[in-house]
């Protein structure tokens, strides 16, 4: 019974739109996922970022917040748990949720060259009564990675994935050649992406956007994350963080050398929305350092694991030191008389979820493929979307438009132009 709810509705996405829920029955097939062969060059200018999708298949509408949707409480009035999700709750997404997305992405948002998705594909492990398998999570995967599959043209639009620190077995913790990441080499093999030693060491990897132009670095930022008691700090010469920082090093060096540009791709982002600082100690120093270091390569990073909006700059001041400033809670900073000295060199991108912790949303950046004045890459604009699924009607979830970055922060705003972005952030 477990995964009948989660593939009824699945099938039905993969069939008739018009058809209900529950009328087909899971066949295995449907986790085949065609290889594909190299994509065609970049055509649009846009790309989709999408994160948290956080699949839960035991959600039950209509059950009890408390129970983390997963069974109804023993006082009626409390079992509120809404069709397609329940934000301000700790409950995860429901297949509904999903499905619908990814039919607005099918439907609406076609016209993008890759795909970068930033994790935590699973549902969160906070049920002492229905505690999360290793099947649980590789179902999640699973059936992520065909959602993907059945909604985009994979054999032309780039899919680039990264791990979240809830895509482990045990969440947060996880060392080198871990067996996730031999499973996930398996489910996403029909993905033409770059899974070299690297990934099965370390889960890292880095992918061609634009052959000889433009590569995305897949960062495992879980190896720099304080909670995971299974790696040591960063500073530990052969330390699973300090063999990563070295290889994301090399990555930035050889790009440099060839006159490439990178996007920076990872899970959990050096500091939440709040600006407390989510990495060991070491770790967080060194990978600061480490991206302001190369800045002139550098042209965007984007996060999840927060579900929330947010922007962050790393700044240079005089002495070549660098350090990140949230342009959301840390405005003080921004303001003071300090920054006059200091140099904004890169901009961090932490995009909101599926899973509706508010309501959720989606990502779709504009950025240069070829320019005289900016490099590859440079990301000019974004359009935020966002669906309301307070009703508890049922009937599909409809994304509309949030905000456009240009017309947010003014209609002469270049976010890779970044002394302008700085300029509006205050």
């Amino acid at each position: 019974m477990k995964l009948a709810y989660i593939f009824t509705s699945i099938a039905a996405f993969l069939t008739v739109e018009a058809i209900p829920f529950g009328l087909y029955s899971y066949s295995p097939s449907i986790y085949k996922i065609k290889p594909r062969t190299e994509p065609s060059k970049a055509v649009n200018g846009n790309f989709l970022h999408v994160t948290d999708i956080h699949l839960d298949s035991y959600y039950l509408p209509g059950s009890d917040p408390a129970t983390l949707c997963h069974r109804n409480g023993t006082d009626s009035t409390n079992n509120v748990a809404g069709i397609f999700g329940t934000p301000g709750s700790q409950c995860d997404s429901p297949a509904t949720l999903i499905v619908d997305s990814f039919g607005f992405m099918k439907k609406e948002l076609q016209n993008v060259d890759f795909i970068l998705y930033t994790g935590d594909t699973a549902r969160h492990d906070r049920d002492p009564d229905l505690l999360r398998t290793i099947e649980d999570v590789m179902t999640a995967h699973r059936v992520t990675a065909l959602f993907f599959s059945q909604t985009y043209n994979l054999t032309k639009t780039r899919f680039i994935p990264t791990i979240g620190n809830n895509d482990v077995f045990k969440k947060d913790n996880v060392g080198p050649d871990n067996t996730i990441f031999q499973q996930l080499q398996v489910i996403w093999s029909g993905l033409n992406l770059n899974l070299t030693n690297d990934f099965l060491t370390g889960g890292y990897f880095v992918q061609d956007i634009i052959p000889e132009k433009l590569q995305a670095i897949s960062v495992n930022t879980i190896f720099f994350f304080e909670p995971n008691l299974e790696i040591e700090e960063c500073k530990v010469e052969g330390s699973p963080g300090y063999l990563h920082i070295s290889w994301i090093q090399r990555v930035l060096r050889d790009a440099r050398k060839s006159e490439r540009s990178i996007y920076i791709v990872g899970h959990v982002p050096p500091k939440d929305n709040t600006g407390n600082i989510l990495y060991k100690s070491t770790c967080y120093d060194m990978y600061i350092n480490l991206l302001g270091s190369y800045s002139d390569v550098i042209v965007g990073q984007f996060y999840g694991h927060t579900n929330s909006d947010a922007l962050s700059v790393i700044v240079e001041d005089d002495n070549s030191d660098f350090s990140l400033i949230s342009a959301t809670n840390d405005k003080s900073q921004l303001r003071s008389t300090e920054m006059v000295k200091r140099k904004v060199v890169g901009v961090l991108f932490n995009a909101p979820s599926i899973i509706p912790v508010y309501n959720p949303a989606i990502r779709v950046f504009s950025y240069t493929i070829k320019s005289a004045n900016h490099r590859t890459g440079t990301i000019l604009d974004w359009i935020q979307y966002y669906a309301d699924i307070s009703s508890k009607a049922n009937e599909p979830i409809k994304y509309v438009v949030e905000y456009v970055a240009s017309e947010l922060f003014g209609s002469v705003y270049k976010v890779g132009q970044k002394e302008k972005y700085y300029g509006r952030l205050h």
